[in-house]
């Protein structure tokens, strides 16, 4: 196949704060192929699998994050995609996540 968004490509700037997010289907939050995002006081609640997914990422900023309930796929009644719930976490850095900044987050809960 052909790829459009060559693997070396990152996305600058991108900020999400103050955000709600609750019952989603896969993330709460997916950041994929950024440079310096900042994710900044939001609150994720029930997600199917992790509710902050970073991979493929440079130099992330995860900040006072309020995140609750995750991993819920096991209660769907329809499975979309075969992840590894083992995997499911409430802050998920993936492959290609480098000098990520992960701080004075709040993970509650137990897994679904």
């Amino acid at each position: 196949g052909v790829s459009l968004t060559p693997s070396t490509y990152r996305a600058p700037g991108l900020v999400f704060t103050g955000n709600s997010v609750a019952d989603t289907r896969y993330f709460g939050f997916e950041i994929d192929q950024t440079v310096g995002v900042l994710v900044h006081k939001n609150s994720v609640e029930t997600t199917d699998y992790s509710s902050v997914y970073i991979l493929r990422s440079d130099d992330a900023r995860i900040t006072k994050n309020a995140v609750d309930a995750f991993g819920f796929v096991a209660r769907r009644e329809e499975v979309t995609w075969p992840w590894d719930v083992e995997q499911s976490s409430g802050i998920f850095c993936d492959v290609g996540t480098v000098r990520a900044r992960i701080q004075s987050n709040e993970v509650t809960g137990t897994p679904g």
